[in-house]
């Protein structure tokens, strides 16, 4: 025996961000061969207006790591102006139909209330929606993210 430990720890991951997380392990395990590393690509994105509320809806297109792997989502963040009728959710295209991979409670969501009641469609900005969509394509990322699941 060498006297080297049989499993080497390696020191925590220092940064959620995904790509980051990629290159990081990368750099400890050398890239795959196969991989193909593009960027998110946005199919549609709408801020609509009801009679009380606002609603943000995003289709992404999120190529995988490897060429033949990839995930369509579609975010969905409504600002209502009952708090408890506001969400902010992220779902993935099966081929049939939507399913839910991740939401965020009404009561910890970053979105305002009442976006709607804001004057001169001040509360049609993609700002408003920005914490929300960005901590759901987060964890989003990491579930449907093959590599992820894989390499970690």
């Amino acid at each position: 025996m060498s006297g080297r430990p049989l499993i080497e720890i390696i020191d925590p991951c220092p940064d959620e961000d995904l790509a980051a997380l990629i290159e990081w392990i990368e750099s400890k395990t050398g890239s795959p061969s196969t991989s193909k590393r593009t960027k998110m690509k946005v199919i549609s994105k709408a801020i609509s207006e009801g009679s009380q509320s606002v609603e943000y809806v995003e289709i992404l297109d999120l190529p995988g790591v490897y060429q033949d792997q990839s995930a369509k989502l579609r975010i969905k963040i409504k600002s209502d102006s009952y708090k408890f009728q506001s969400y902010a959710r992220v779902e993935k295209w099966d081929g049939d139909k939507w399913r839910e991979v991740h939401s965020i409670h009404h009561g910890i969501m970053s979105t305002p209330t009442g976006l709607h009641s804001r004057p001169r469609g001040e509360g049609l900005a993609n700002s408003h929606f920005k914490a929300d969509r960005k901590e759901l394509l987060r964890v989003a990322k990491g579930i449907v993210m093959p590599v992820a699941r894989s390499l970690v």
